[in-house]
């Protein structure tokens, strides 16, 4: 690992008559955090199994689909990342799409956007069905690299060929299928969620559909999905343990963008430093350093603002 070495250059410049503007210097932690992508979510294949019985309701319908296009644009849909399925279940099973339908973020909440509640029963079980012999196939877009993941959103249990519902799960999670269970409100099935899910840590219990939108929620599911994926969500997040070399390479785990907005011109440099009034601010091994020049004049005790 290398030692953060963050330059900027120090060459005095001629004061303007008003009152210069301070510099943003000493926020090189949280500014340097705008420049570095680390993953922490490797590839998946997701699918989405929804509730469109008449206990949902059109309103709280909507807001299911905006949980699902949410958190989809948080596991970054891409031919190489996210991709996403959705079934839908009434009286019977609807599949809306595949993985291999849409492999952009755009054409994704788009073709969520397409779904309509249904207003029927609740044949949880025929959606379960539905997503293990039409959804997780190769043919269809499932992936050997990326885990079958499934979250299935319920407000109430099975009133449908109830029967079927376990046993679709249990059959879909021996086929690998990790599944994932979201109750909504006061009316759902701890047994039945459970049966589904296979074991307590994989059921996410909210009051109602408003808390269901709520970030914890949404990062609740994001972690407990990315954790099984390749990467996985890192226990706690460091910026500075990068290497810095990686800059170099446009796309790496390292790479730097900057905002147009920015105050100040950021270069990856390396070599020597510009001017012998430039020089990191530890000393660090390696060949690569960050060399920031600002607008504004500054001088010492300049403090970020």
């Amino acid at each position: 690992m290398l030692t953060l070495p963050f330059v900027y250059d120090e060459v005095p410049s001629t004061p303007k008559t008003s009152t210069p503007k301070t510099s943003r210097l000493e926020l090189i932690g949280p500014v340097l955090r705008q420049f570095f992508v680390i993953p922490v979510c490797g590839p998946v294949d997701l699918a989405f199994l929804i509730d469109s019985s008449g206990s949902i309701g059109k309103s709280n319908f909507a807001k299911m689909l905006t949980f699902m296009k949410t958190l989809s644009r948080k596991l970054t849909v891409s031919p190489d990342s996210a991709r996403i399925a959705v079934v839908s279940f009434g009286t019977e099973a609807m599949l809306h799409f595949r993985l291999n339908s849409h492999v952009t973020l755009k054409s994704t909440e788009a073709a969520i956007d397409q779904i309509r509640w249904k207003d029927q029963w609740a044949n949880t079980g025929a959606a379960l069905r539905e997503m293990k012999d039409h959804v997780f196939k190769t043919e269809h877009g499932d992936r050997s690299n990326a885990p079958n993941v499934a979250v299935l959103i319920t407000d109430g249990p099975s009133n449908r060929n109830s029967w079927q519902t376990v046993p679709n799960a249990e059959s879909a999670r021996n086929a690998g299928i990790n599944i994932f269970v979201i109750g909504v409100g006061w009316e759902v099935d701890s047994f039945e969620m459970k049966g589904i899910a296979g074991s307590r840590d994989r059921i996410k219990h909210v009051g109602d559909f408003e808390k269901l939108m709520r970030e914890s929620t949404l990062k609740s599911m994001f972690s407990k999905i990315c954790n099984l994926t390749s990467i996985g969500r890192p226990k706690r997040q460091i910026p500075w343990q990068c290497n810095f070399e990686g800059l170099a390479r446009k796309g790496s785990i390292c790479d730097m963008v900057q905002s147009r907005n920015d105050a100040f011109d950021w270069t990856l440099k390396k070599g020597a430093t510009p001017s012998r009034w430039t020089g990191p601010t530890a000393a660090y091994e390696g060949k690569y350093y960050i060399y920031m020049s600002s607008k504004y004049p500054r001088k010492n005790g300049d403090r970020a603002v």
